[in-house]
């Protein structure tokens, strides 16, 4: 594999250089032809993602600072020039948000919004929900492969998305594919025995649209023995207009993630070698949506999406511990989006919509005998919005779902947002709230398994919020800072006691904070961003005694403090290249990005029989670097980079050690085939 990639990059070279010397200034077609054309073509929709649009916020395309909810944006430039290969690591640079890395890759990796709990967050694949059931998720198998931006929305949102959207939502967009055809492949090593091959295609133009990105790496060994990791990604996307009015979107995704488990106690905690245990896990989401627009302003939409989840623990610790858990989830829906009012100063959109699931799970263990569990579970939702843009400066956002799910009793959920866009002086004030709901996971609730029975009279986690801030713009634009303070008050939170049965409504819990965020573009070629959280997170009531979940004491593994800084520069290519399009077209560019970690609660899990214990776990500053040079016309990338700097030693939960000092270097060969084979 490592030789055929090889040759495949010296093979692009060679095209890529023969390339190069053809003409890099385009013809030029003049104004009153390209006049004449647009005028031909029909309308179509807007690109999912497009610059200033949010998606996710409302569930439909609208402007971002029209939007009032608290949101973040990382665009596929971001994603190049930090590269970030894997989701989380993107996650980790916006505020409000905090990822736990089980270890070195491969281990479990927690996603914490505004202070909730691990399972609070609803994560999207192009429209498709991919937590587990009751929200759980491990982010470790999901690349940023194929990725044209991540969007970020922070707040309780389970109005427009349903359950599980309880303190945030995070939504992977694949890119649609643009321009002549166009192959791009590289190869790249780095320490621990890492090496990373990557192959994508992408061609489109106003009818239709084609990407599919593959990705490979391998990791031979890591900071300890019997630590090696392997991920094979496949991403995919199509669009097509079947007629001016009738479009169609088909994605596709697979994560197929193998690693070694060191830790010889399946709990957290690193005691002891073991050099059998393995983890392998396989991902797939199919999306596909059908889009008619009825007649100006009114469009109808039908969705399908599929997750699977297939995940294997193989010989843990010395006991021959294996399990294996398939969880499945089919999700039907219908949306309708219709402009009431469209005009110059006032616009009024209306959404409804209805959706139809149903998950299955099938677990099992060396200890369960057959007890595991082995459940379909069916919900039913439906929803509408109100959104009213007037005078290109208000927006405001009313919404409300509600939510069925079998066994349990209707949720209703509901979110009001306003934001105002003061243009002369910059400033944009907003403020949202809302409340969120998520039902508990098949196995706290129907677990037969004799050492964490379920528990049928489990009631659903809910939790209500709101925020308040000021965005504030300057310089042309040039400087943007927001500041947004927040609450987040949770109730019958779940947690496992260990007792029969082994899961409670433990009790309630509030998390309120600040949020800051900074992002300053002094000089075209020098851009800056920054950000900080401070969050109080605080159990108001326990009912049950475990040491997780203590009255009056923090939520573990959220830190008060975080932040992070970020610097880069770029140098663009400009010949023959419009103005607004440059900053995709990159010359050079190099960056550093720091990130600080607060002292948290955590928890220590001693070998058996001795008991748990409250520990902090310390704080720490992590330095990336990351540097970029495309050379023969853009045909040619260089590119490398290299993670934890200081090589610092620190860890993410407390007695799992993350990697210290790691480094990466790689060349990526960019074809054009149509120029390739000589085609005009």
């Amino acid at each position: 594999m490592r030789t055929l990639a090889a040759w495949l990059v010296a093979a692009a070279v060679a095209w890529a250089q023969a390339a190069g010397e053809e003409s890099k200034e385009p013809a030029k077609e003049p104004a009153a032809e390209k006049k004449e054309e647009a005028a031909k073509e029909p309308e179509k929709p807007k690109e999912r993602g497009s610059d200033g649009v949010v998606v996710t916020a409302e569930r439909v395309e609208g402007e971002e600072r029209l939007a009032p909810e608290a949101y973040t944006i990382v665009g596929k430039r971001d994603l190049e020039v930090r590269q970030h290969e894997a989701l989380h690591e993107a996650l980790r640079f916006a505020p409000g948000v905090h990822v736990a890395e089980t270890s070195t890759k491969g281990g479990l990796t927690s996603l914490f919004i505004r202070g909730g709990e691990s399972d609070h967050a609803l994560v999207l694949v192009d429209g498709v929900e991919v937590n587990s059931d009751g929200g759980s998720i491990d982010l470790s198998p999901f690349s940023s492969d194929g990725a044209g931006r991540i969007e970020i929305l922070r707040g309780a949102a389970s109005s427009v998305w349903g359950a599980d959207a309880v303190s945030g939502v995070v939504h992977l967009i694949t890119k649609r594919g643009e321009g002549p055809p166009r192959v791009r492949f590289s190869t790249e090593v780095g320490r621990y025995g890492m090496w990373r091959e990557k192959l994508g295609f992408e061609a489109g133009d106003d009818s239709y649209g084609f990407t599919v990105a593959l990705s490979r790496i391998d990791r031979s060994n890591g900071r300890f023995s019997h630590s090696s990791y392997d991920l094979t990604t496949a991403a995919g996307r199509f669009d097509f207009a079947i007629t001016e009015n009738l479009w169609i979107r088909a994605t596709a995704r697979l994560a197929a993630e193998q690693s070694d488990q060191f830790a010889t106690d399946p709990g957290p905690r690193f005691t002891d070698e073991d050099r059998n245990g393995e983890k392998r896990e396989v991902d797939t989401v199919f999306g596909v949506e059908a889009t008619q627009r009825v007649m100006d302003g009114w469009t109808v939409t039908v969705r399908a999406g599929r997750f699977d989840e297939d995940l294997r623990f193989d010989d843990l610790d010395y006991y021959d511990y294996d399990s294996t858990s398939k969880f499945s989830r089919s999700r039907f829906g219908l949306q309708t989006d219709a402009a009431v009012l469209d005009g110059d100063d006032l616009r009024l959109v209306l959404t409804g919509g209805a959706e139809y699931a149903v998950e299955e799970l099938a677990t099992s263990d060396s200890y369960s005998a057959g007890l595991g569990v082995n459940q379909r579970r069916y919900s039913r939702g439906a929803f509408a919005q109100t959104k009213l843009e007037a005078w290109d400066r208000l927006g405001v956002v009313l919404s409300g779902r509600v939510d069925k799910s079998t066994g349990y009793r209707t949720a209703y959920t509901g979110r009001l947002g306003v934001t105002y866009d003061l243009k002369e002086t910059g400033t944009r004030p907003h403020a949202s709230v809302g409340n969120g709901h998520k039902t508990p996971t098949m196995v706290e609730t129907f677990s037969t398994n004799i050492f964490f029975p379920g528990n049928r009279r489990l009631h659903p986690e809910k939790a209500r919020g709101w925020d308040v801030g000021v965005e504030q713009r300057a310089w042309e634009d040039r400087i943007a800072l927001d500041v947004t303070v927040f609450e987040n008050r949770m109730r019958r939170l779940v947690e496992f006691t260990g007792g029969n049965p082994a899961f409670e409504n433990a009790g309630n819990a509030v998390a309120r904070g600040v949020e800051v965020s900074l992002a300053a573009r002094p000089l075209d070629w020098l851009r800056f961003d920054a950000g900080y959280t401070y969050q109080r997170t605080r159990v108001t009531h326990s009912s049950v005694p475990t040491v997780t979940f203590v009255e009056r004491r923090s939520l573990i593994r959220r830190p008060d403090h975080s932040g992070f800084a970020g610097a880069a520069v770029e140098f663009f290519y400009e010949d023959g290249i419009p103005k607004d399009q440059r900053k995709d077209h990159p010359r050079v560019s190099a960056g550093v990005r720091v990130r600080y970690v607060g002292r948290r609660d955590d928890v220590l899990f001693h070998a058996f029989p001795a008991s748990p214990e409250r520990r902090k776990n310390p704080d720490y500053i992590k330095v990336d670097l990351a540097a970029e040079w495309w050379i023969l016309d853009r045909n040619l990338r260089i590119f490398g980079g290299i993670q934890n700097l200081f090589s610092r030693d620190y860890e993410d939960i407390i007695g799992y050690p993350n990697d210290r000092l790691t480094f990466t270097v790689g060349v990526e060969a960019a074809l054009d085939i149509a120029k390739a084979l000589g085609v005009k």
